[in-house]
């Protein structure tokens, strides 16, 4: 049910972000949607209990997300872009020691796309905000 609930919130936070966000915004949603979609082709790649597949789709996202911080000025990339790496470092736990359950990563990982989610939608009021303070900027 979780799962439902945070696949429809970013489902409406894409949707804002496409609508109502600047470049950065879209560019970010494009990335996160390709993500989401391409996760159920990936996750049949293992190595033992290692998700590889679902390890290289998010580091991709990571690099997207990471390349938009640093030509962009917006601040929930950086925040984003932290809480990806961190996904991509719960993807390496079966590495660490071999008792890490899957279902343990994956709980940790849905646990950090909860954090996420809510950074896009944090990511439409900075467009928004953006937009505003240039207007202000160009009107004294």
């Amino acid at each position: 049910m979780l799962n439902l609930i945070v696949l429809a919130a970013n489902v409406i936070a894409l949707i804002l972000m496409g609508w109502r966000g600047d470049r950065p915004e879209r560019i970010a949603a494009i990335l996160i949607a390709a993500t989401v979609l391409s996760e159920p082709f990936a996750q049949h790649v293992l190595f033992g209990t290692w998700r590889v597949g679902i390890l290289g789709v998010n580091a991709l996202l990571l690099c997207g997300l990471w390349i938009l911080a640093e030509v962009s000025n917006r601040w929930w990339l950086i925040l984003a872009t932290a809480l990806q790496l961190l996904l991509v470092l719960s993807a390496l736990m079966p590495l660490m020691a071999t008792s890490f359950a899957v279902d343990t990563g994956v709980a940790v990982r849905l646990a950090i796309w909860v954090g996420i989610s809510a950074v896009l939608f944090f990511s439409v009021w900075e467009a928004e905000a953006a937009r505003r303070f240039a207007r202000e900027a160009r009107n004294p």
